[in-house]
């Protein structure tokens, strides 16, 4: 069970600890048949079981380097945003370490693979080509972009946003630019509508599974008109990777690009949402069937 609930936090990026004791260093090491074992001289399935599904799996087994492995384990937890296995033998757990320092976090430093400008200059022409772009923010963004910044990246393009179903409230609904939720065949009818027919989809942090696609989006096909933004790389639709980039720097210059915003999208948004309302009109309603 607690094996599952870990694969739903690692596909969520969830950062949870899992702290489990375990055997004696003595007795792991001396090959004796423990209870709660596989039998077998090894001593480390929980261990393997865990590497699956966690940003690492450690057994704090010397005392002296107990709290760095700790630390080391825990900044991976916080950096990747994922859970973390922690299993501490019995006969560590009462070693007094080292007085308590903060925990220092050193996200790892990423080799650039192409120039900023190398990376914008498609990004601009790919949009400036585009007439009816759209925004679609999945739950994946709210781990490396504050909400402020995707605020500021929306109204920039301009467009009609959308989020994914497991992104809700990653933006404002209150926002004036954003029109609902996208969830395939799943989607309100305009929503759908305004989707399906831009040609170019510019998706933050998206997950395109089984639970985003409902059977009725074949997302390979679709990855023609989709620009797809991570948190270290961006993929073009003409299939075009640009990996290992400092996301905050190539964000930063596109803001601060001359690129125009693009309002056919939203503006379609505004006229559907009218003519729902007068279809749905009570009032308007009872006009058309009076005599």
């Amino acid at each position: 069970m607690l094996a599952t609930l870990q694969m739903g936090a690692y596909s969520e990026r969830l950062k949870i600890i899992i702290i489990s004791g375990c055997p004696s260093s003595k007795l792991l090491t001396e090959g004796s048949l423990l209870h709660h074992t596989t039998g077998g001289a090894s001593k480390d399935q929980a261990l393997r079981v865990f590497q699956e599904f966690t940003a690492t799996s450690i057994r704090l087994d010397s005392s002296e380097y107990a709290a760095l492995r700790l630390d080391e384990a825990l900044s991976q937890c916080i950096h990747k945003s994922l859970p973390v296995y922690i299993e501490i033998p019995t006969d560590i757990v009462g070693v007094v370490g080292n007085a308590a320092t903060p925990l220092q976090i050193s996200p790892p430093t990423l080799i650039q693979s192409e120039a900023v400008d190398e990376i914008i200059s498609p990004l601009i022409a790919t949009w400036n080509a585009a007439h009816r772009p759209i925004l679609i923010i999945g739950a994946l963004a709210r781990f490396f972009l504050s909400t402020e910044a995707l605020i500021a990246f929306a109204e920039k393009l301009g467009c009609a946003v959308f989020c994914q179903p497991d992104a809700k409230s990653t933006l404002p609904e209150s926002h004036p630019q954003f029109v609902g939720t996208f969830w395939a065949i799943a989607s309100k009818p305009e929503c759908r509508d305004i989707v399906m027919d831009a040609d170019l989809w510019v998706v933050v942090g998206g997950r395109w599974s089984d639970l985003h696609t409902v059977g009725g989006l074949n997302i390979k096909e679709e990855r023609r008109r989709m620009i797809n933004i991570q948190e270290t790389s961006i993929r073009m639709p003409y299939g075009r990777l640009f990996q290992d980039l400092c996301l905050a720097n190539v964000l930063g210059a596109f803001l601060r690009s001359s690129i125009l915003p693009k309002r056919e999208t939203l503006l379609s948004s505004q006229w559907k949402s009218r003519e729902q309302t007068r279809v749905n009109s009570p009032v308007l309603g009872e006009a058309l069937t009076t005599p």
